[in-house]
C-alpha cells in the first residue's frame, strides 16, 4: 500500500481497499482574496458548491449545501470553528464538515486545503464524509 502524507497534485495516495487515487488540486483564490473573510466563500469546482474558511490564517472547505433544506453554508456566520447554517441554525465544524447541532442530522464533505505560493487550492478527489 502507497501512503503518502504530503498531498501533492500528480501524486497518488492510498485507500482502504488498497486503490490509489490521484490528488486534484483546484485554485479556488489567493491568500489576499481571501485574508479578511468575515464568513465563507463560496466557489464553484467540478459542479459542486464548496465553501472556503480563513480561521485564524488556516483555510478549511467544506460542502456548502446544508444536508437539513440545502440551505447555503458559505452565507452562514463563523463563530470560533463552526459555521451556523444561515437558513435554520443548524452548526458545523469547519475543518471536518461535523455537524454540530441539529436540525441537520449528518455532517457534510470536508476538503483539504494548501496554499501554493499566493495560491490558495482545494482537493477535490479527497473529501471526506462525516455522520
Amino acid at each position: 500500500m502507497f501512503v503518502v502524507s504530503n498531498f501533492e497534485a500528480g501524486q497518488p495516495k492510498s485507500l482502504a481497499e488498497g486503490k490509489c487515487v490521484m490528488a486534484h488540486f483546484v485554485k479556488v483564490g489567493s491568500r489576499a482574496e481571501l485574508e479578511d473573510l468575515e464568513g465563507g466563500k463560496l466557489v464553484e469546482a467540478d459542479g459542486q458548491r464548496i465553501a472556503v474558511f480563513n480561521i485564524g490564517g488556516s483555510y478549511y472547505a467544506i460542502e456548502s449545501t446544508c444536508p437539513h433544506r440545502d440551505g447555503p453554508l458559505a452565507e452562514g456566520m463563523v463563530t470560533g470553528e463552526e459555521v451556523i447554517c444561515p437558513w435554520h441554525g443548524s452548526r458545523f465544524n469547519v475543518k471536518t464538515g461535523s455537524v454540530m447541532t441539529p436540525p441537520a442530522r449528518q455532517g457534510v464533505k470536508s476538503f483539504p486545503v494548501r496554499v501554493t505560493g499566493d495560491a490558495v487550492e482545494i482537493d477535490l478527489q479527497s473529501g471526506t464524509s462525516t455522520q
